[in-house]
């Protein structure tokens, strides 16, 4: 911890933002007293389609059983 204007702050690497992907996030790195502040926005990852997944799990449990029936 450090004290820094009549404030305590936990000394280290601390982040926060919201939960939201597309929120900009604050980044603090810290040894004590001097503070180094960055700033970067999320990058969006696109999220394979569920119906694509799905369709492909029971494919493999389709082939899966058809080969222990073999």
């Amino acid at each position: 911890f450090a004290e820094i204007a009549g404030n305590t702050y936990l000394t280290g690497i601390t982040s926060g933002g919201l939960l939201d992907h597309s929120a900009t996030f604050a980044t603090r790195v810290s040894l004590y007293n001097p503070w180094i502040d960055e700033t970067m926005a999320a990058n969006s990852i696109p999220e394979p389609s569920s119906i694509l997944l799905m369709g492909i799990s029971f494919l493999g449990f389709g082939v899966s059983r058809f080969r222990k029936s073999s």
